[in-house]
């Protein structure tokens, strides 16, 4: 068992290894743990917000993530059955549009940035907390002859809506889980592509699903269904539904029965997810093990990596090493900053699984009100 680590970030996603990269800065040991395979896939609709890019620019990422970026995210259309589509722009006030990133190539892209910055990464390695205390923690990485014993004074965790992390410090009793789950798809283009800067949300009774174009051609979907819809136990039946219901969905997928057979589905869920608490002694959470509202608005991959800076933030502003002060620090820095933001998505959500209140709201907006337009432009809603 090797000397103490500063912190173990368990989870390799954009807030992990985010969190990682920015205490390994302040010339912290970091290791990170990842358990899945190098560019492995992810549930998600590969937006990522333009109003990230400073943050991205003072991690010295921006440039790195513009170079893997598929595509720029503009406007978005929405479209509920037997109505005209309503499109609203996303780059009001000046800020830049937003980008496509294929999760596969963003999140190996932050992990190796953080090996570059001196992290010592486990990948692929299963992370599991076998000890714990007011000395540190015991975390071993890996499993068989790869395992590593390694010992901690604070374990980060990232690793998710289901994160092990928060069960074993008891910071998930009182969460609050939804009864919604996320699904995500590749699928090549043999019929019409989506537009390019374009993101087209498909709204019908159950869900949603967004459309936009994926890395060499392709179509990359991502849809948001509740237990009481079919698409939960079915999200390839919930995707064809939604075909039938809009012709302009039709026509990106392709018509064919056999497209549906074509469909590789990952999902996740439940969603949402609000914790009572994110950080305590020797730990703390970031990313979607932290809270989660949906995946409409694009805020989740900008969320994951606001909360590494905002854990940053507070091992600063509290002497530089995590503490009682520090997890109190962030705790305020997260609710105040992350946290009413996903209020304001809870009511955009609300109104997408509604169509009627949904197309009286977009009446509201071309009528003068612009409610919908007013948000997306705020918030830079990417879907």
């Amino acid at each position: 068992m090797r000397e103490p680590f500063d912190a173990i970030v368990i989870g390799g996603g954009p807030a992990g290894a985010m969190a990682a990269l920015l205490l390994a800065g302040r010339g912290r040991r970091i290791a990170l743990i990842e358990r899945g395979e190098r560019n492995r896939d992810k549930t998600c609709g590969h937006c990522l917000s333009p109003r990230i890019a400073p943050l991205l620019e003072r991690a010295g990422l921006l440039d790195r993530v513009r170079a893997i970026a598929t595509g720029r995210t503009g406007r978005v259309r929405i479209h509920t059955p037997g109505r005209k589509a309503a499109t609203f722009k996303l780059n009001g006030g000046g800020t830049e549009a937003g980008w496509l990133v294929d999760r596969r190539l963003f999140d190996q892209s932050l992990i190796d940035a953080a090996a570059e910055r001196g992290v010592c990464v486990f990948q692929p390695a299963p992370a599991r907390v076998v000890q714990r205390g007011a000395d540190g923690a015991v975390v071993i990485a890996g499993r068989g002859d790869d395992e590593r014993r390694l010992r901690t004074r604070l374990v980060i965790g990232a690793d998710g809506l289901q994160s092990m992390t928060a069960r074993v410090f008891g910071l998930d009793v009182g969460a609050q889980r939804g009864r919604k789950y996320g699904f995500s798809f590749n699928l090549d283009c043999s019929a019409s592509a989506p537009v390019s800067g374009v993101i087209d949300m498909f709204t019908g009774a159950g869900g949603y699903l967004g459309v936009v174009p994926g890395p060499g051609g392709a179509l990359h979907g991502a849809g948001l269904v509740g237990t009481r819809s079919r698409g939960a136990r079915d999200p390839i039946g919930f995707t064809r539904e939604m075909a039938v219901a809009n012709p302009t969905l039709a026509r990106l997928l392709g018509a064919g029965a056999e497209m549906y057979e074509e469909l590789n589905i990952i999902g996740s869920g439940p969603m949402p997810l609000r914790r009572r608490r994110i950080a305590g002694e020797g730990v703390a959470l970031v990313g979607d093990a932290a809270g989660y509202h949906e995946p409409f608005t694009g805020e989740g991959m900008a969320w994951a990596i606001e909360s590494a800076f905002l854990l940053d933030q507070a091992f600063a502003e509290t002497g530089g090493a995590w503490s009682t002060a520090a997890a109190a620090r962030y705790e305020q820095l997260w609710r105040h900053s992350i946290g009413r933001r996903m209020l304001a998505c809870r009511a955009v959500a609300f109104a997408l699984e509604r169509p009627a209140l949904l197309r009286l709201g977009l009446r509201a907006g071309a009528a003068g009100a612009d409610i919908p337009r007013r948000y997306f432009m705020r918030q830079a809603v990417t879907a």
